[in-house]
């Protein structure tokens, strides 16, 4: 009698999808990136998700702005398309997934404030965004993105239901707390991870690092990682690992090391 057939090889046939975080392009960091896409390139992948918070919307923002960047929006909406082009060449064949934040949300706010223009398809963010042309999936706010039944992943501002901190793995404990249930966020644009077992099961929540800059102008030595997320799963199951970009642009995925040279 043949065991395997009997009892079966123990073995799952898990998916592989890629979580990106924060970019805010015009201050990505495209070493970073670069270097996230060696992975992608790497890796069978079915999806790429990307977290939000990729454009940074800079030139609408309402905090002080460096007057020589305030009519740059075009500029950074193109930089941002070539960036998802190289993404989507290094993602060969998976589906591409893009998740709302909260500097994408300015958009909105500001055509709230300018409401003689709320009405131009144009500037609709999917439009402005042209995810269509790239063919990504977007996902709004109010909209959730599930990596399979048991695992969501979201852009992590309080306008999603999550609860930022200031310290690694504050921001995962606290929206863990707040929604209940295993998952995925950005913005706080640190590396961590909470657990939490009670007399069901446990549950776990992360927080996937950045991949802009650590320098930017309008905040000084901030308390970043970056970094972004390898999920494996199948409908029920997952395994998720977080991934470090350290010092000099090096990070480990799967037993083998990546850098850019």
């Amino acid at each position: 009698m043949n065991i395997m057939k009997l009892f079966g090889n123990g073995l799952s046939k898990f998916k592989t999808a890629v979580v990106l975080p924060d970019m805010h392009v015009p201050f990505q960091d495209n070493k970073a990136i670069k270097l996230a896409l060696k992975v992608v390139s790497y890796l069978k992948l079915d999806r790429i998700i990307q977290l939000g918070d990729f454009q940074d919307f800079y030139s609408i923002s309402r905090f002080d702005k460096d007057p020589n960047r305030i009519d740059s929006m075009q500029e950074e909406l193109d930089t941002g398309f070539e960036i998802w082009k190289k993404i989507k060449k290094a993602g060969k064949k998976a589906k591409l997934e893009y998740t709302e934040g909260n500097h994408e949300f300015r958009l909105r706010r500001y055509l709230w404030r300018h409401p003689e223009l709320h009405s131009l398809k144009a500037l609709k963010l999917e439009n402005v965004l042209r995810v269509k042309e790239l063919g990504i999936k977007f996902y709004r706010t109010d909209d959730i993105c599930y990596i399979n039944r048991n695992l969501i992943v979201t852009h992590g501002a309080k306008d999603d239901g999550c609860k930022l901190a200031q310290y690694s793995g504050y921001s995962a404990k606290n929206t863990l707390e707040r929604i209940g249930i295993p998952g995925i966020s950005g913005h706080s644009h640190r590396l961590a991870a909470h657990y939490k077992t009670d007399f069901n099961d446990t549950k776990e929540w992360y927080e996937a690092g950045c991949l802009c800059q650590l320098n930017p102008e309008y905040v000084k030595k901030p308390n970043w990682q970056q970094g972004f997320v390898v999920v494996r799963y199948t409908d029920r199951l997952f395994d998720v690992k977080l991934v470090h970009i350290k010092k000099g642009y090096w990070c480990v995925v799967d037993g083998r090391k990546f850098n850019l040279k």
